[in-house]
């Protein structure tokens, strides 16, 4: 059974002045940079986790919200979750995003991915009427292009998005898709500028690591900032169009090599990188896979965060961890 909290009642009932905004996978890096926005945005915001030391840590962090703990792969629970907060808005991040750990336990991803959110949408249909941005990923394609997905988790993400437009058509519900692209900037991350901060912090502090391992240097991501993702998630919920997709990007793309040269201007060291097989040289990327970011730039939206920038909060984020660990 979920541990409802004590809050629960007033989740139910506070309302501002821009509505309320029920935020899932609220503890995570973009959950909790999404929650403090919409609070200082004017919104009312509901978190919600499955609880654990993050939820205590997102407590403090931003207090004005209500919080909640659920499952979201329970059916039940997503539906007591809308009856409870009656939110005006979805903003669902909740989800598993680890393209390895996807191989290992590619079940565990479908369900986070696509059967959680199923059971949001299936609330939304039956318990409150509410608007919903499905957060999926740039990973993500049109099942109908992706006969042989690249990975489960691309697979997860691309069945999740096509099933929010699905029942978007189906049964007449306000929901929109955003497609983000690697997501930097101060906070957990986990991804692989995330993963090279914390690598580096911890060679400051002299611990003695092998070199970090990169699986090329050529190879191109977009990469944005968490920041800009959150406001153009609150955008896409304001002003989007129903049943529409948004990819959110900078429409340039960063070989691995100009991440790894960031990656070092930002810690202010050198970061030894190991790279298996040939680097080669950059590999160029083919038009087909560049982000078309007209329809999120139509709302009036454009990053804002430059990538040195996101590179040095990110690294001052962990840097200020390390501080902390030592204490």
């Amino acid at each position: 059974m979920t541990d409802w909290t004590a809050g629960a009642a007033e989740a139910a009932s506070r309302t501002a002045g821009r509505g309320t905004v029920l935020v899932t996978g609220a503890t995570g890096f973009t959950g909790l940079t999404a929650c403090r926005y919409l609070l200082q945005a004017g919104y009312a915001v509901v978190g919600v986790s499955r609880g654990g030391n993050a939820l205590e840590s997102a407590r403090r962090s931003a207090p004005e919200a209500v919080w909640l703990t659920c499952d979201l792969t329970s059916p039940d629970d997503a539906a007591r979750l809308l009856r409870i907060a009656k939110p005006d808005f979805v903003l669902h991040l909740a989800g598993l995003n680890a393209v390895r750990d996807s191989w290992e336990r590619p079940l565990a991803h479908m369900q986070a991915n696509l059967m959680a959110t199923l059971h949001l949408l299936e609330a939304a249909r039956l318990e409150h009427a509410c608007r919903l941005l499905i957060v999926s990923s740039m990973l993500s394609v049109p099942p109908s292009e992706s006969p042989a997905p690249p990975h489960p988790y691309s697979w997860s993400k691309s069945l999740q998005a096509a099933s929010a437009l699905a029942w978007a058509r189906l049964f007449g519900l306000d929901v929109r898709v955003a497609r983000p692209a690697n997501l930097i900037g101060p906070g957990p991350s986990a991804g692989v500028c995330g993963l090279l901060a914390r690598h580096a912090e911890r060679l400051s502090r002299g611990e003695p690591l092998p070199p970090f391992r990169l699986s090329s240097l050529g190879e191109a991501r977009d990469y944005v900032d968490v920041r800009d993702a959150v406001r153009a998630y609150e955008l896409i919920l304001r002003l989007g169009r129903p049943g529409a997709v948004y990819p959110v990007g900078t429409g340039r793309h960063r070989t691995l090599r100009e991440v790894h040269e960031a990656a070092e201007r930002a810690a202010g060291r050198a970061i030894p990188v190991e790279v298996p097989g040939h680097a080669g040289p950059p590999e160029a990327l083919p038009d087909s896979e560049k982000t078309d970011l007209a329809a999120i730039r139509g709302l009036g939206w454009s990053p804002a965060w430059s990538f040195d920038q996101s590179m040095r909060d990110m690294f001052e984020y962990f840097r200020t961890i390390g501080r902390r660990e030592t204490e």
